[in-house]
């Protein structure tokens, strides 16, 4: 029988409207889920069954092209409505941080991604609040912020290493909202697809596609 191993503890953070999500309770940022993965894997909300391509027996001792169907657990279910108060997203991000990192002074950092679609309801306040984020720290540095952000009058941009890089100003403030990527990190960004990636480069994508989105999660959530 497999046994989950509590490697890592995972918080997701909701912000935005509180009359949409259930789980807020009044607030404008709030937890979702969280806690050690053996605790996550009981937060279900709800399993759904889907069908995925697959090999599947002819029954004459061969393989040909069909369907199988599986059952897919969920834990997370989107609400989009509402305003952006990010900079009360990250202090709510720093409580978790902190608390973690006085259980755990001498592990890799935490990390945290923060997907938005929206710009904060103020910016200045989303920096500071983002600034304090980035000083929670454990013996082997600083957590680091990436950003996934789909904005309006601005082109793709992955993992720049300038503001120069980004044309419109909400952009500019995205970059200064992520941690620039460490150095034992670039080759983890390589290997997830990132091949442009280089020394001073910010944990910051732009109107990404899909796959780009995937890649910053699967290398941002790798600790060397």
């Amino acid at each position: 029988m497999e046994q989950t191993k509590d490697r890592c503890y995972l918080v997701v953070i909701g912000y935005g409207a509180p009359t949409v999500n259930p789980k807020a309770a009044g607030q404008n940022s709030y937890l979702i889920v969280g806690g050690k993965i053996s605790e996550v894997e009981k937060q279900i909300v709800r399993t759904e069954t889907i069908k995925k391509a697959a090999k599947v027996s002819d029954g004459a001792g061969g393989l040909i092209d069909g369907e199988k169907v599986i059952s897919l657990d969920i834990w997370v279910e989107p609400y989009v409505e509402g305003n952006t108060p990010m900079d009360e997203a990250f202090l709510k991000a720093e409580e978790f941080a902190s608390k973690w990192v006085l259980e755990h002074p001498d592990n890799f950092p935490p990390i945290v991604i923060n997907i938005t679609d929206g710009e904060p309801n103020n910016p200045s306040a989303a920096e500071i609040a983002a600034r304090t984020l980035m000083n929670v720290a454990t013996s082997d540095g600083k957590l680091l912020l990436f950003t996934a952000h789909i904005s309006d009058g601005q082109g793709k941009v992955v993992l720049p290493a300038s503001e120069s890089a980004i044309a419109s100003p909400l952009g500019k403030l995205m970059f200064r909202l992520s941690s620039e990527i460490p150095a034992e990190m670039i080759e983890l960004a390589k290997k997830a697809g990132f091949e442009d990636v280089k020394s001073g480069s910010r944990g910051l994508v732009i109107n990404g596609e899909a796959a780009d989105m995937i890649q910053l999660i699967d290398f941002g959530s790798r600790p060397m």
